[in-house]
């Protein structure tokens, strides 16, 4: 059953940067202020592939990846957000898991009830759903 206008609680949005990204993030942030009986919180999740995480420690020889990795994130988020209204106070969470699997459970964490994503990534071509937003629309269920 779809919910009515207003009625979500939580909202988890994927964030990588690109421009479907920031569609993404804008319409999450206009369906959280729909009027409703309570607020509706936004949660944005950027997940870090644990492959290129360990791949990356091993090619550096460095321990601190992972620390390095979750920083470098959060910079880039600050200045992406800056470009949506609304999002100048909004927190990420950096994951470093399976695209697919941290997004989840992201979702499953924060008991959202929506999970809002760019609609195709940043592979050619450029139309229907792309592979993370897809599997995730497989992979999700519903209640």
């Amino acid at each position: 059953m779809l919910r009515r206008m207003g009625l979500f609680r939580s909202i988890v949005v994927g964030a990588d940067f690109s421009e479907c990204s920031t569609v993404a993030l804008r319409q999450a942030l206009r369906m959280a202020g729909w009027p409703g009986p309570a607020a509706t919180r936004v949660h944005a999740v950027h997940v870090v592939d644990a492959l290129v995480v360990e791949e990356l420690a091993e090619a550096t020889g460095q321990a601190d990846v992972r620390g390095r990795v979750q920083r470098d994130v959060e910079d880039a988020w600050r200045q992406w957000r800056e470009g949506v209204p609304g999002a100048e106070n909004l927190p990420l969470e950096v994951l470093v898991d399976d695209r697919i699997h941290g997004i989840l459970e992201q979702a499953r964490a924060g008991q959202a009830e929506l999970v809002v994503m760019g609609a195709y990534g940043s592979r050619m071509p450029d139309v229907g759903g792309g592979t993370v937003a897809t599997a995730c629309v497989r992979e999700a269920g519903m209640d």
